[in-house]
């Protein structure tokens, strides 16, 4: 059962023993050892959409165009989805001692764009869709009264619910790309696998690779902060003339950084599925082997 461990009394796969910080530490190394291959892949898919984005922005977001600005950012999230199961594809090859090219791993993605977005839809709906319901009942509806109180408070609960129940089900749904790559499930069956595979082991998971996303996200925020403060502090001519370039500086430091975590993610499915970390994650010609079942 791909190399899953399975209790004896339940008979669902049980997560297997693995050093977090050990995959951390290869994750780096296997970036470090291929720069140019998995920026280069995030480049190619995420590159385009994230540019978009930057740009709606920047420009439509304070004349009120929200729903391009929308778009724009559900496009980005798209992209993010694919860059990541195409990373899973040459991390794959990578660890298996081949020298993957960066148009042999978009190649995976031919055909798959439906099951993408169907399985994006899916989690959306899943993650987020009784968190939008349950706002636009309390923050968009009807002014509340004093009678009315306590039904709010009991919507608002709901609502802090909700965002709980959203978090958690993105972190049993971070899967679901690589599964549509590395498995070529479609997307229902995509969304169940990843469920079952992060099992008990979904913080594990989701935790380490949210923090390295939000590091990365912060390091290619300083550049916006630190020349916005500066254009504005010093009247360095037009202030707002200098929001562009910090914007690319920074589109510059996620294009550098967004694949370490992608990478990480990838070593985690491969991990869960039974592919055991090599003593020496840096020595590509030890590749991994697949534990004993």
């Amino acid at each position: 059962m791909n190399g899953e461990q399975v209790d004896g009394q339940s008979g669902k796969p049980e997560a297997l023993r693995f050093s977090v910080i050990e995959i951390i530490v290869r994750a780096f190394r296997m970036y470090k050892r291929r720069p140019l291959l998995f920026c280069g892949i995030f480049a190619a898919i995420a590159g385009v959409p994230i540019i978009l984005n930057t740009v709606c922005c920047a420009i439509f977001l304070q004349q009120g165009g929200f729903a391009l600005v929308t778009l724009s950012m559900l496009l980005e999230l798209v992209a993010y989805v694919v860059a990541q199961g195409v990373m899973a594809k040459a991390v794959q090859k990578e660890a298996a001692g081949e020298a993957p090219r960066i148009a042999e791993c978009l190649s995976e993605i031919r055909g798959r764009m439906g099951v993408f977005l169907l399985a994006v839809g899916l989690v959306m709906c899943i993650c987020f869709g009784p968190l939008i319901v349950v706002f636009l009942i309390v923050f968009v509806g009807a002014p509340v009264t004093e009678n009315q109180a306590l039904l709010a408070g009991l919507l608002i609960s709901i609502y802090v619910a909700g965002v709980i129940w959203g978090w958690y089900s993105s972190a049993k749904s971070v899967f679901i790309s690589i599964i549509a790559v590395i498995e070529g499930r479609g997307a229902l069956n995509c969304l169940k696998r990843s469920w079952m595979l992060t099992g008990k082991s979904w913080l594990r998971v989701f935790g380490p690779y949210v923090t390295m996303v939000c590091v990365a996200a912060l390091l290619a925020s300083v550049p916006i902060f630190a020349i916005g403060a500066f254009a504005f502090s010093s009247r360095a001519g037009a202030a707002w003339s200098w929001v562009l370039p910090a914007e690319f500086l920074s589109l510059a430091i996620r294009l550098i950084l967004d694949p370490i975590p992608m990478i990480f993610l990838a070593l985690m499915y491969f991990t869960l599925e039974g592919i055991e970390l090599q003593p020496d994650p840096g020595d590509r010609h030890n590749p991994p082997r697949r534990s004993a079942a």
